[in-house]
């Protein structure tokens, strides 16, 4: 994606100053990898439970290390992609699971019968894709991600503008190859409740708290006049 850093538009949005977006950490993996997300202020830790997908995490080692953290544990998400409603709740009580994040094609129906905090994932093709969320009536908020995006995240980056024209009505994230590089410019452009990475603060497939910190640091930074 074309940066629009130096765009007026998104130098006119730093200048005005706005809220700080919440920043969720995803794919965690490894005690270190949430010790890193807390010591740098993360607001949200991810945990993927997506059959097949490398990142996927058993019940036992994500209770261990939200148990660990204790009282320092952000709120926890759980990932997951047209699972079982019943199998979701379950990993959700075992867990201490705060909120899930829903990456498939789960339907208002669905969400509303899960009961439970949600997020939903949101594809965006155009602007025309904002008509499918109001249906979701029971969502906590949205993730917004491109629409070459898989179930689950790819990492690709997409055309953040589509996101600038979003419903402020409900909370909502970006997410899809943002980087400590680009976060600046997508949180100037956009003006997000929230962003969600998970590879962009990577290093050889594992979480880099260096890169954690850039992140979070860029993240807030954007919203400052």
């Amino acid at each position: 994606m074309k940066s629009s850093a130096d765009s007026p538009d998104a130098n006119n949005r730093i200048a005005q100053g706005f809220a700080a977006p919440k920043v969720k950490i995803d794919g965690i993996m490894a005690l270190a990898d949430a010790r890193a997300a807390v010591a740098h202020g993360a607001d949200f830790i991810g945990f993927v439970f997506v059959k097949g997908r490398r990142r996927c995490m058993t019940m036992d080692d994500t209770r261990d290390i939200i148990r660990s953290l204790g009282s320092t544990c952000p709120p926890a998400v759980g990932l997951f992609v047209n699972e079982d409603a019943a199998t979701v709740r379950h990993v959700v009580a075992e867990c201490g699971l705060q909120y899930v994040q829903l990456c498939g094609a789960e339907t208002p129906d669905y969400c509303t019968e899960l009961g439970l905090l949600h997020w939903k994932v949101i594809n965006l093709h155009s602007a025309d894709d904002y008509a499918r969320m109001p249906p979701y009536v029971e969502a906590a908020g949205f993730v917004l991600e491109g629409a070459d995006n898989g179930p689950g995240g790819t990492g690709q980056t997409w055309d953040w503008s589509l996101a600038s024209a979003a419903p402020r009505d409900r909370p909502f994230f970006i997410a899809g190859g943002l980087t400590p590089d680009n976060v600046r410019s997508a949180v100037a452009q956009v003006q997000p409740w929230g962003v969600d990475v998970s590879s962009g603060v990577e290093t050889n497939g594992k979480k880099d708290p260096d890169k954690i910190a850039a992140f979070i640091h860029h993240a807030r930074d954007a919203s400052l006049p």
